[in-house]
């Protein structure tokens, strides 16, 4: 049986890098390379997740206020940053923590406060 962070990484994860790439780019005006620096990720990373080619296994992430408020003050947050290393990993945790409680990746292997606190 996979731990549940395997869920995460498989599903959740990709959609999650997609929104906030689009964020950035799109939405907050950041090159795809500086982009990619603050994500810790590759520019055609970020280029394929602009495209769709990457994080399409979440489609109902964005029809979610909370999840994509939680992804536009994370971009904010990197964009200001100076650790958006440490900044990203508490961001996408919190996000993680906010898909479990609306139960965005629910799984029933899984208890709702498994990882949850």
């Amino acid at each position: 049986m996979p731990i549940f962070c395997e869920i995460v990484v498989a599903h959740a994860l990709p959609a999650i890098r997609s929104a906030l790439a689009m964020e950035l780019v799109k939405g907050r005006g950041a090159t795809q390379m500086y982009a990619c620096e603050l994500m810790g990720i590759t520019q055609p990373a970020i280029s394929q997740y602009l495209k769709g080619k990457r994080g399409r296994s979440m489609a109902k992430i964005s029809s979610n206020k909370k999840v994509t408020g939680a992804i536009k003050a994370l971009a904010g947050k990197l964009i200001r940053s100076k650790n958006p290393q440490k900044d990203l990993n508490d961001g996408i945790c919190g996000i993680c923590k906010i898909m479990r409680k609306q139960k965005m990746l629910d799984d029933t292997r899984f208890p709702y406060q498994y990882c949850v606190k």
